[in-house]
């Protein structure tokens, strides 16, 4: 179905997509880059909301189908750099863009939205921004770091591993993934999570 796009369309959409940017600016740039520092992800989230933004407004303004922004966002909501591994904090700040473009990209009329309209969007971006603020605050996981080791041995089971990780980082471990064990240079690489504080 065809729609023809007016001024009122166009003054919608400049509304919509300003929504979107602060929205984005306070989730990449304000959250995420000041409290990770990976530009190269900055650039990521910023392009991926952007380009989702513009194909959802696309789909409300033809009638595309709600199913199809649906399918759409699944799919991005699943892609990976296959040479790079993403946290699990990282995979959450993408969740976060996505639904902020999917927010914001509907709901273009060919009018210009009303106060009540808007205070909703901004309500529903508050509340992507909040949770994200929050969920991520150093006060909430002080106690919790992050680090991927490789040791020069390999243990046989779990207890004597812990035993060695909790030695040599002089920390409490939470838990542990072995991300590569290498038996010709007796080696094990592995992601570990730990209470900061030193042990007693």
């Amino acid at each position: 179905m065809t729609t023809e796009i007016t001024a009122f369309h166009v003054g919608s959409f400049l509304i919509h997509f300003a929504a979107n940017l602060v929205a984005l600016a306070i989730v990449a740039y304000a959250l995420y880059f000041r409290r990770h520092s990976r530009r190269d992800l900055l650039m990521a989230y910023a392009t991926i909301n952007v380009g989702l933004f513009l194909v959802m407004t696309i789909f409300s303004l033809y009638d595309a189908g709600i199913g199809i922004g649906f399918g759409l966002f699944a799919i991005l909501s699943i892609i990976r750099i296959r040479s790079e591994e993403f946290s699990t904090t990282e995979l959450s700040y993408v969740f976060s863009i996505l639904a902020i473009a999917l927010i914001n990209s509907f709901g273009i009329d060919p009018q210009i939205p009303s106060v009540v309209e808007i205070l909703f969007l901004v309500l529903l971006n508050a509340i992507a921004i909040l949770v994200i603020y929050f969920m991520d605050h150093p006060h909430f996981l002080r106690t919790v770091g992050r680090q991927q080791i490789t040791l020069d041995t390999i243990h046989s089971n779990e207890h004597d591993l812990r035993a060695d990780l909790e030695r040599r980082l002089n920390v409490r471990v939470l838990d542990y993934a072995i991300a590569h064990v290498d038996y010709v240079r007796e080696i094990t690489v592995l992601n570990v999570r730990y209470a900061n504080e030193a042990q007693a």
